[in-house]
């Protein structure tokens, strides 16, 4: 039997003092148990100002496991991420955010798939929301649910390709994909966006690579997402996320296209409408109401549901103004490419100064 592929787990980390420490000791268990020769960890720092950095030299002092550190100045996940790729030495590569806890068991079970599924190269990790007393994680996890509830309704072993791509859950939480594919899936990757702290880091760039090799997941291989708690980091996150939602999914063909064009057309209108006559506003409880009726019928737990009830007026606002950001954001770019294509053509016309033969 040929031995498993050696793997690189890279670990993004930004001012994560305060949950590092949890996220490397999952892994390291994980790593033990696996019994997998040639893993080693890449921390990517990117720009911490805290102890982040000071707290993994320490663990690293203290474990068998090849630990490896990457100081940055801040730039985003995706150049992070894209950094650890290239200073992985593994075969495959795995990323890991500091939110990202691994089960104990899961590189066990991993390296046992990727010798009953040979032809299964990229795998995907089985992400579960803890959410005991945390509305945010419910919210998540609700959100999470309707939109990918084709796998996570029934949890079982599949795979998906570039056609169903937007009907499964994909991230780059415990993503496992050979790095010579990842590297060159990197080398494609164009942003909607000139600054590449609003690009998407994850989907846009797996869609590449589910055009060329499809994705496996499995319940076996899974880890834990720890949602944020404070109501301030909610808001910041959810209003990111609606700008790296543009990057992700504004293109021909994908899933959410087309709403995403009707929104930014109809959500002005209803807005007039709104201010016109606010009576309209007194639809929005019944409406909701329905919504969380057909939540309960989909299997959303009630505890669920109203975590998820308290948030989404929150989000939607916070969610709407990252979007709108987010436009912006593509506007400008386009604009600057632009300018800088009317630059070159006028570049390109002036006279060199010289006659020719001369």
């Amino acid at each position: 039997m040929d031995p498993p592929p050696t793997l690189s787990f890279v670990v993004i980390a930004y001012n994560a003092a305060g949950l590092i420490r949890s996220t490397l000791d999952h892994l390291l268990v994980a790593v033990e148990r696996a019994d997998w020769h040639g893993l080693e960890v890449v921390v990517v720092d990117d720009g911490s100002t805290d102890d982040t950095v000071a707290i993994v030299e320490e663990i690293a002092a203290t474990t068998e496991t090849v630990i490896r550190v990457h100081r940055q100045p801040n730039q985003g996940r995706l150049a992070a991420s894209r950094a650890g790729t290239e200073l992985a030495h593994g075969t495959l590569v795995s990323f890991i955010g500091e939110r990202v806890l691994m089960h104990p068991d899961s590189l066990r079970n991993l390296r046992s798939l990727l010798v009953e599924h040979p032809e299964a190269r990229v795998w995907n990790c089985h992400i579960e929301i803890p959410r005991e007393r945390n509305p945010q994680a419910q919210f998540w996890y609700v959100l999470t649910f309707l939109g990918w509830r084709r796998y996570l309704a029934r949890p079982r072993l599949v795979s998906f390709g570039q056609d169903d791509f937007d009907y499964y859950p994909k991230g780059t939480g415990g993503f496992v994909c050979p790095r010579e594919l990842l590297l060159e899936a990197y080398g494609q990757l164009v942003s909607l966006y000139d600054d590449e702290k609003s690009a998407s880091d994850d989907t846009t760039l797996i869609r590449w690579i589910a055009a060329r090799e499809r994705i496996w997941m499995a319940p076996d291989y899974a880890a834990d997402y720890l949602s944020r708690s404070g109501f301030r980091d909610f808001a910041r996150h959810s209003f990111h996320r609606g700008t790296f939602i543009l990057d992700s999914y504004l293109h021909p063909g994908t899933r959410l296209f087309a709403p995403l064009i009707a929104y930014f057309v109809l959500s002005p209108l209803a807005l007039l409408a709104v201010l016109k006559k606010p009576r309209l506003l007194l639809a929005a409880p019944a409406a909701w109401l329905a919504a969380a009726l057909g939540f309960r019928r989909m299997g959303v737990s009630s505890r669920d549901v109203r975590g998820f009830s308290l948030l989404a007026p929150v989000f939607a606002v916070v969610f709407s103004a990252g979007m709108w950001r987010g436009l912006w954001g593509l506007a400008r770019a386009k604009v600057s490419v632009s300018l800088a294509a009317r630059a070159r053509g006028h570049h390109s016309d002036r006279p060199s100064g010289r006659e020719p033969g001369l």
